[in-house]
């Protein structure tokens, strides 16, 4: 599960954000995870939980915002969403994301899409409470 990785990145940085703070405890996790990265919300939250045991993040609460993936083309200006497409070719609910694959075409013209939001990966707050 990359879910393990990216989570063990994102402790890292939880880390580095609340030096100074050493006599308040973190009570509350906030993130907003891009529908393109394919996170699991409850992956996401095994993963800290299970890197966290037994240290100062221990117990925080997690929160996980998906952002939805927007793209648009050059060609013909098309700004939208994503289309999602099962292995075998049938579309998919995109949060339904095991064997889909997005679709980088644009649904007006068929040009290329750039992506605009849903690929990122963001520790938007983190929430202290004082000892």
């Amino acid at each position: 599960m990359h879910e393990f990785s990216i989570m063990s990145q994102i402790i890292d940085s939880i880390k580095k954000e609340i030096q100074g703070h050493e006599d308040a405890c973190v009570k509350e996790i906030y993130l907003d995870v891009g529908e393109l990265l394919f996170l699991g919300e409850e992956s996401l939250k095994l993963a800290y939980d299970s890197l966290t045991e037994g240290t100062s993040l221990s117990g925080a609460k997690l929160f996980v915002e998906e952002v939805k993936a927007t793209v648009e083309c050059s060609k013909c200006n098309y700004k939208g969403g994503v289309e999602h497409e099962h292995e075998h070719g049938e579309r998919e609910e995109p949060h339904h994301h095991r064997h889909i694959i997005p679709d980088f075409h644009c649904p007006e013209c068929g040009g290329k899409l750039k992506i605009v939001d849903g690929a990122e990966c963001i520790l938007k707050r983190i929430v202290l409470e004082k000892d």
